[in-house]
C-alpha cells in the first residue's frame, strides 16, 4: 500500500548543489534529501513530505528487530509518465525543464501500526558514509568562524537574563554566537502619543535615547507568548534595555520581518521599539548558515538508489 507519492525534482548535474566557496564541505544541504546513485550526476529530490522519511536497514536494524516497514519504488500508476522516462536518456531529462519527469512511492513492506514511524533503506552507500562520518568527525576549530558555536535550543532552555546592547541605533538583532534574538509581536499600525515621523530636515537618529523611546516606544506587556493571537510572530529584534533586575522584562527594537508585509514604521524609516517586553516572548534563531547542520565537516551525502531499478543509461560517472 501506497504511504506517500514522491514526485522528483530532477537535477542533471549535481555539481549545480556545489557552495560557491568550494573546498571538501561545499555540498549544499538539499543533497542529504536527494536520491542518487554513485555512479550517476543525476540527483531526484523529492518535493513531498517524503523527505521526512529516515533510515533504517536489515543491516543494521537501528529501528528495531523487523528493519525497515517500507521501501521505494518507481511510481506506476498515479503518474503515467515515469515509465516512459525511465527509458530516456540523461541529455533527454536535462532538455525537459517543464515540471516533473519521474516519481517514486513510497510504500509499505508489512502492516504499520497508527503511531508507528515509517523508515526506508538509504543503501549501503550511505550508511557506509554515515559510520565514516561519526567516526571521524570532529568538532569546530579556533578560527573556522563557529568559534562560539552553540545550540539554540541550549540558549533558549536557559530563560535567564538576556544581553542588553544599549545602542539604541543599532541596525541589527541581538546577537549571541552564531544565534540573534527574535520577539513574539504583530502589528497593528499604533503609533506612540508622542510619534514624530520622519522627514527631509529631520533624523530621528539625531535625537537622544531618552526622547527616542519617548516618540517612538509603545507598551510591550501584551506581546505574550501566550496571549491568543491568530497574527503573532517572531520578528528580528534587539534587547536594548533591561528594565527590572530579575531579567522578566526588557525594552526592545523591533526589526521588519523579511517573511511579513512592510509594517507602518518601517515604510516611514522610523524605529519600533517596546518597553515592559515579556522575556518570555524573547527566544534565540540560528543565524543564516550557522546550524549544526552548516559546521565544518558536516554530513552531505544523497540516498543511494537500489542499483536493480536504475537505469544504466543514466550511470555517467563514477562519484
Amino acid at each position: 500500500e501506497t504511504i506517500v507519492p514522491v514526485p522528483l525534482l530532477h537535477i542533471t548535474n549535481r555539481d549545480v548543489l556545489r557552495m560557491p566557496e568550494g573546498g571538501a564541505d561545499d555540498k549544499q544541504l538539499l543533497l542529504n534529501y536527494c536520491f542518487g546513485h554513485s555512479e550517476s550526476s543525476l540527483v531526484l529530490c523529492p518535493m513531498t513530505n517524503a523527505i521526512l522519511v529516515n533510515h533504517c536497514s536489515h543491516r543494521k536494524k537501528e529501528c528495531g528487530r523487523d528493519g525497515p516497514n517500507a521501501e521505494y519504488r518507481w511510481s506506476t500508476e498515479w503518474d503515467a509518465t515515469t515509465e516512459e522516462w525511465l527509458q530516456k536518456s540523461l541529455e533527454d531529462l536535462e532538455e525537459a525543464r517543464d515540471g516533473r519527469v519521474v516519481s517514486l512511492d513510497i510504500v509499505a513492506t508489512r502492516d504499520i501500526k497508527e503511531g508507528d514511524e515509517i523508515f526506508i533503506d538509504y543503501g549501503m552507500a550511505w550508511e557506509e558514509a554515515w559510520d565514516n562520518h561519526v567516526s571521524t568527525w570532529k568538532p569546530p576549530l579556533e578560527g573556522d568562524g563557529f568559534d562560539e558555536h552553540e545550540s539554540v535550543r541550549l540558549l533558549n532552555d536557559r530563560e535567564g537574563p538576556l544581553e542588553v546592547n544599549l545602542d539604541l541605533r543599532a541596525d541589527s538583532p541581538t546577537e549571541d554566537g552564531d544565534a540573534f534574538t527574535a520577539c513574539w509581536y504583530w502589528d497593528d499600525d499604533e503609533e506612540p502619543a508622542d510619534y514624530i515621523g520622519d522627514g527631509e530636515d529631520f533624523d530621528w537618529e539625531d535625537l537622544d535615547d531618552e526622547d527616542i523611546l519617548a516618540h517612538y516606544s509603545l507598551d510591550g506587556g501584551d506581546f505574550r507568548l501566550n496571549h491568543y493571537s491568530d497574527f503573532g510572530y517572531f520578528w528580528p529584534c534587539s534587547v536594548v534595555g533591561k528594565e527590572d533586575d530579575s531579567g522578566s522584562t526588557y525594552t526592545v527594537r523591533i526589526f521588519q520581518s523579511k517573511s511579513h508585509p512592510h509594517a507602518s514604521w518601517f515604510e516611514e524609516g522610523t524605529p519600533r521599539f517596546l518597553t515592559n517586553f515579556p522575556r518570555s516572548s524573547i527566544r534565540f534563531f540560528t543565524s543564516l548558515y550557522k546550524s549544526d547542520q552548516h559546521l565544518p565537516g558536516a554530513f552531505r551525502h544523497h540516498i543511494e538508489f537500489r542499483d536493480d531499478i536504475f537505469p544504466e543509461q543514466w550511470k555517467n560517472s563514477k562519484l
